[in-house]
C-alpha cells in the first residue's frame, strides 16, 4: 500500500539521482578533455653547417582526448621556430622540430620550457673521420660558403701514426661540397704516383678530392720524430711539396711548433690536391760531354760542351764545373725542370805545352798535349821538329804505332789535321797540340 511516507522518499530520491547523474556526466566530460605536456628536449646533433637545418626533438605525452600542443623553439632566447603538433589520445610521441642559422656560432636552444642544448653552427666541419692501418680519411663538409671565402678544417689526431694532418685551410666555391681528405703513411700508399730512388727521402702523403672553385692554401702537418730520423732527415730539411702534373713542387715549409716527440710543419699553396711531406732532390745525368779546340789572341781555347739532364720529379739549379787537371777553370749555372735537359758551354784558355785532363766537375771527360808553347812572342820550335815518336799518349803510355803525318802547313798557319789513330794535331804558330779523344 502506497503511503504518504514512500511518496516524501521517492521525492527526495528523484532530486539525488538527477544529481549522480550530472556528476557522471561532468566527471565523464573532465576525463575526455586532452591533457598534453612535454616531458623533454634534445639536438639531433649539436653541429652543424650554416644553412643545414639540424632537429630539435621533443618528447609528447597525452593522457586524455587527442589534441594539440604549441612548441615554439628559441634560440640564445629568441624564436627561430613554433609548431603546433597533435598527440593522439593516451598516447605518446616524439616529434622534431627543423631549425636552420644563417650565420656561423654558438646557439643555446630551448623548447618551451625544456633545455635542448648548445648548437656550434660553423661554414665548413669534419663530418666523419675513417682511420685506417697506413692513415686516416676525413670528410669535410661545407655550406653557406661564398666565393673565395676562406675555411679551415681541424682534424682529429690518431695514434701511432708517424705523419698526420692536423688542419687544412681552403677557400670555398660559393656553394656547399663534401670533400674527402686522406693521409698516407707511408707515401706510396697513396693513389697518385710519388718520386722514389735516390732522390726521394718521404714520409707522408696527403690526397684530397678536386672539387671545382675549391682551393687549398695552406696545410699544418705534424711528423713524429723517429719517422725523421728512419728517414734521414733533419727537421730543418723538411718539405711539403705540391704535385704539378709530372714534377713536385716545393712549397714554403715553416716549423710551426716542436714538442718532445713530433715537429708541426706549415706550408703555404696556392691550389692543389696532392701532397708530399719531405725531402726531394733532383736527378742530374750528363747525356754526353766533348772537348774541342779553337785558336785564341793568347793561345789555345779549350771548349767543354756537355748536355745535361734532370731525371727527377722535383727542379734543381745544376753547376756545371769545368776543371782542369783538377782546378776548377770554369763554371755555368743552369736550372732543370724535372724531365729538362740543356747544353752547357765552358772554355780555358791553355798557353803552356803539357798534357792537360778536362773534366767536368770530378768526371774526367778528356785530355788535350799542347807540344810547344803557344804564347805569343815566345821562343817557338820549327813544328817539323815534332814526330810521334816522342808524343805521348793520354794514358802515359807512347802511342802504339807511329802515325803517318800529313804535310804540314806552313809555319804560322792554324788549323786542325786528321792522323791516322784518329788523333787531332792544331798547329799553333810554331806549336803543335795533340787533342786526343777518350
Amino acid at each position: 500500500m502506497w503511503s504518504q511516507t514512500t511518496s516524501k522518499k521517492r521525492l527526495i530520491a528523484l532530486p539525488l539521482l538527477a544529481i549522480l547523474l550530472a556528476n557522471a556526466a561532468f566527471a565523464g566530460t573532465a576525463v575526455a578533455e586532452p591533457r598534453i605536456w612535454m616531458s623533454s628536449a634534445s639536438l639531433e646533433r649539436d653541429a652543424t653547417l650554416v644553412g643545414e637545418p639540424v632537429g630539435v626533438q621533443v618528447q609528447l605525452h597525452n593522457r586524455g582526448d587527442g589534441g594539440v600542443i604549441g612548441i615554439d623553439v628559441l634560440a640564445n632566447g629568441s624564436d627561430v621556430a613554433s609548431e603546433r603538433i597533435h598527440v593522439e589520445s593516451d598516447s605518446d610521441r616524439k616529434a622534431v622540430i627543423n631549425v636552420s642559422f644563417d650565420e656561423p656560432g654558438t646557439y643555446r636552444i630551448k623548447a618551451n620550457d625544456k633545455t635542448a642544448g648548445t648548437l656550434t653552427v660553423t661554414r665548413l666541419r669534419v663530418a666523419s673521420v675513417t682511420e685506417r692501418d697506413d692513415g686516416q680519411t676525413a670528410i669535410v663538409r661545407a655550406g653557406g660558403v661564398a666565393a673565395g671565402e676562406s675555411m679551415t678544417a681541424n682534424l682529429p689526431a690518431q695514434d701511432g701514426q708517424p705523419f698526420a694532418l692536423q688542419r687544412v685551410t681552403m677557400t670555398g666555391p660559393g656553394s656547399s661540397f663534401n670533400r674527402s681528405v686522406a693521409t698516407y703513411a707511408p707515401a706510396d700508399g697513396a693513389s697518385f704516383s710519388v718520386p722514389s730512388g735516390q732522390g726521394a727521402s718521404l714520409v707522408g702523403a696527403v690526397e684530397m678530392d678536386a672539387i671545382s672553385g675549391v682551393n687549398t692554401t695552406s696545410l699544418r702537418v705534424a711528423v713524429d720524430r723517429d719517422a725523421l730520423n728512419e728517414h734521414g732527415l733533419e727537421s730543418n730539411g723538411v718539405t711539403v711539396y705540391r704535385k704539378t702534373g709530372d714534377s713536385f713542387t716545393p712549397l714554403t715549409t715553416e716549423q710551426a711548433a716542436t714538442t718532445e716527440d713530433a715537429i708541426v710543419y706549415e706550408a703555404s699553396t696556392d691550389g692543389g690536391n696532392q701532397f708530399v711531406l719531405g725531402a726531394l732532390t733532383p736527378e742530374f745525368a750528363v747525356r754526353s760531354a766533348d772537348v774541342d779546340t779553337e785558336d785564341a789572341s793568347d793561345g789555345q781555347r779549350v771548349v767543354l760542351k756537355a748536355t745535361v739532364a734532370n731525371e727527377g720529379q722535383v727542379a734543381g739549379d745544376y753547376e756545371a764545373e769545368m776543371r782542369v787537371d783538377g782546378v776548377t777553370v770554369d763554371r755555368q749555372n743552369v736550372t732543370l725542370q724535372p724531365g729538362e735537359s740543356k747544353t752547357v758551354e765552358l772554355d780555358h784558355v791553355v798557353t803552356s805545352k803539357g798534357e792537360y785532363d778536362v773534366g767536368l766537375g770530378a768526371e774526367r771527360v778528356s785530355s788535350v798535349i799542347l807540344t810547344s808553347d803557344a804564347i805569343s812572342g815566345s821562343d817557338q820550335s820549327d813544328s817539323s821538329d815534332t814526330t810521334a815518336d816522342d808524343t805521348e799518349s793520354t794514358d802515359g803510355g807512347l802511342l802504339d804505332a807511329e802515325p803517318s803525318l800529313p804535310s804540314l802547313p806552313a809555319i804560322g798557319d792554324v788549323g786542325t789535321l786528321e792522323v791516322g789513330i784518329g788523333a787531332g794535331i792544331v798547329l799553333l804558330g810554331g806549336g803543335l797540340l795533340l787533342f786526343v779523344r777518350r
